[in-house]
């Protein structure tokens, strides 16, 4: 796609630069209408500016992915190597405690749960108490 932005690129700027000493060398001849303006100039330069913005967009949209291509290739690599980390400490756990030399391999067991509010038709809503405010007379 960078080479297909770059080749529209250069065939607008070439024909904007045709157009260009083309608008330059017409004169009229003395009794003649003047040469059309410019406009077909306006356009091809507008269109030249358009395929060098795609040309910079794409580089940029390239060099982007390839950056995350390498931080995922990184990513995946060092998963791997905790991954068979993990794994070599686990057989070696498991060959100690075959072997009577530690403890059985325990997982660590997360905190139990704190104790729900009692259930008074809302469900498990949690109160929420506000401070009284400055004007308020039902404290």
């Amino acid at each position: 796609m960078l080479l297909t932005s770059i080749l529209a690129a250069l065939v607008c700027t070439i024909v904007v630069a045709a157009r260009w000493y083309h608008n330059v060398q017409v004169r009229p001849l003395p009794g003649q209408p003047p040469p059309p303006g410019p406009a077909g100039l306006i356009v091809f330069a507008a269109l030249a500016a358009a395929a060098w913005v795609a040309v910079v967009i794409v580089a940029c949209r390239d060099q982007i992915i390839r950056h995350v291509d390498a931080a995922t290739a990184r990513v995946i690599a060092h998963t791997e190597l905790y991954g068979d980390a993990r794994e070599q400490e686990g057989i070696f756990r498991g060959m100690a405690w075959q072997a009577g030399e530690g403890s059985a391999p325990t997982s660590p067991q997360p905190p139990p749960p704190p104790p729900l509010p009692p259930r008074s038709g809302g469900g498990h809503v949690v109160p929420f108490t506000r401070p009284p405010s400055p004007g308020d007379s039902r404290s």
